[in-house]
Order: C-alpha cells, then structure tokens, then sequence
C-alpha cells in the first residue's frame, strides 16, 4: 500500500474507537464537512464494528505498540482511547472530501474498483479471511467503497499512463537504469600507481592478489576489498556517481585507467554486467509513474484539510486547519468514553 493512503485507507490500523457516552440524538453529529455531516450514529457504528472484531483490535494494538504509540484499548473494559477515535474521524473526514471531490469531478468507482479495493483489504490483513468475515456485512461495504474511492481520486491525480504499455515504453526508454555493475577495483595513492597495476594485471598479474597487497582499502574489523581480492560487489549503476562514466564503458574482465577519488586513484574491473529484465523492472518502474499520482492524492488531502470548512463536536477534540499540525486534535482530559446504546451496527 502506498504511503499516501497510510491515512486514508480505512483498513490501515489506524483505526480508532471510544464508546461514547450520551449521544443524543441520531442527528447529532461527529463532525461537519463543507455543510455535510458526520453523524454520531454514523460513527458509532463503526466503532461497534470493531469493537466486535477482536483479532482486528489485537492487530491495531500491536502495530501502535510498535510506533510506540498510545494503546488503542481504553483503560475501561470495553473502551478504546480518545486519541484513537480522534484518529477515526479525522480519516472520515478525509474521507468526506474525497466522496465530495469524486462528486464535483464526475468521477465514478466500477465495480473493478470495488474488486480491487476488497482485495487491497484482505493483503492489509495478510489475507487473514477470519478478520475480514468478523465485521459486520455493512461495514465491508463500506471499507471496500471508501478504498476504492480513494484509488479512484488518486488515479485522476496521474500525468502518465501506469498500463503495461507505459511500463515497457519507460523501460526501453531507461534501459541503461537497471542496469547493475559486478566490479573488483584497487586503491592506491597516485595515477603512477595506479598505471603500474593496470598494467601488471593486464599482463596477466593476479588481480586479487595485487588487490590483498596493495589496496589502501584495507581498513575495518572486516579487512575492507583488499581482504576479499578487491571485490566490490554488484551495485546499481545509479549509485556509482561520478564513477559511473569510468565503468560504463567497460566490458567484463576489462580494466579501467586508474580513477581519482577522494580515497585516492582506484582502478577497475568489470566482473559482469546484468541488466534487469522487464519483468524484473516491473515493479519499481510501476511505482515510479505512479508517484505523481500519490503527490497529487496527498496535495488534496493537505490542502483542503487546511481550506474546507470543518467543524468537529468538541468531544472529540479540536480541528487544527493552521501550523505544522494540520488535523484532529484529541482532548486530551478525556482517556476513554462509553458508547451510544442507541447504536447498531
């Protein structure tokens, strides 16, 4: 999952839930979004919803103890904390400007969508069906159409096809990229040097052996190169920098003229040259014309966090929509609440 829908995205554990005390009325709401409510009786019931779902608040908890954040449990049986659903509601309102974006653009989700949203779903869980099936039938409705809606505005956001077609294009297009060098390399002090054991190994000297000798890269509990012959492994070609251009030109067993470095004058030799296939590349090509549209996603989010007119019931805390901390903020004198009786899930 991409780290513009870590917020977004209802199946990300970031869900939060108090039981809260003395809804009132149905109509009573959580939060209001351009003029659009949130009702409690809305929120309510997603709280039940995974407050019935036990694996799911175990998961949330775990991954909060990791980040070493507050416990999404309450400190009352039956209650989860404050901070957790000013969380929850903050991505409902996420959500809200999302649905109403989709609206004003014409945008609409396909059931492809809504296939590819509930799979997005199980992989969150680790395609644990278990956890799935524990929410209410509502509530999985409602997690696949809130995903996919967000995959749906987030796909408007892209300046470049991400098809298969697209893919091939940029790869034969930036075939060089992934491309990745196998190289052994000596460092010595000065291009005298240097010259004198290109031209040794070139007349048949071991290069390993002149590597163990002579390489002034010989520091470290672990010898550094010159321990292990001179080797320098197999790295991307994009990580070379300014020793790209002296490699690239080099076939395998070839040599280098000796290159200077802040280390000193090193010279090469090209051990192999592997270039990733297509179907390799794939991924990481994918992931990069994809970029643009979770720029965009993000952008939005942040922007109308900062511009919508937002009001948030006070109990759940304040909506900030200035400084570095654009969002709901929890009340902190509140840990934990009860919840509305009057709400079904």
């Amino acid at each position: 999952m991409n780290p513009a829908k870590r917020l977004l995205v209802l199946v990300v554990p970031l869900l939060a839930a108090v039981l809260l005390a003395g809804c009132g009325s149905l109509t009573s709401f959580a939060a209001k979004v351009n003029g659009q409510r949130i009702t409690q009786n809305e929120l309510d019931r997603e709280l039940n919803a995974i407050l019935g779902n036990k694996a799911y608040l175990d998961q949330i908890d775990q991954s909060f103890a990791s980040q070493a954040q507050a416990s999404a449990r309450g400190a009352g049986e039956g209650t989860l904390s404050s901070v957790f659903v000013a969380r929850l509601l903050e991505r409902r309102i996420a959500f809200e400007l999302i649905r109403q974006k989709l609206k004003k653009e014409n945008l609409e989700v396909t059931p492809k969508d809504l296939e590819a949203a509930k799979a997005e779903i199980l992989a969150s869980f680790d395609n644990d069906q278990g956890i799935w099936n524990a929410f209410p039938q509502s509530y999985r409705d409602e997690l696949v159409r809130s995903t996919a809606e967000v995959t749906v505005l987030e796909r408007s956001f892209a300046q470049a096809p991400t098809d298969d077609a697209a893919v091939k294009a940029f790869y034969e297009a930036n075939r060089a990229a992934f491309e990745t060098f196998c190289l052994r390399g000596i460092i010595v002090n000065d291009k005298a040097q240097g010259d004198r054991v290109k031209s040794r190994v070139a007349g048949g000297a071991d290069f390993a052996a002149i590597a163990k000798a002579e390489s002034k890269d010989n520091q470290g509990p672990d010898g550094g190169s010159a321990a292990k012959g001179g080797d320098l492994g197999c790295v991307p070609r994009s990580t070379l920098g300014d020793l790209e251009g002296s490699a690239s030109g080099l076939q395998p067993g070839q040599l280098s003229d000796p290159v200077q470095t802040p280390a000193g004058f090193i010279v090469f030799q090209m051990v192999d040259r592997k270039v990733k296939s297509l179907e390799e590349a794939t991924p990481e090509i994918r992931q990069a014309l994809e970029q643009q549209s979770v720029e965009g996603l993000r952008k939005f989010v942040n922007e109308s966090f900062a511009k919508a007119k937002i009001t948030v019931n006070p109990r759940y805390g304040e909506f900030v929509q200035s400084g570095p901390e654009v969002g709901l903020k929890a009340p902190t004198e509140v840990t934990s609440t009860t919840l509305s009786p009057n709400a079904n899930p």
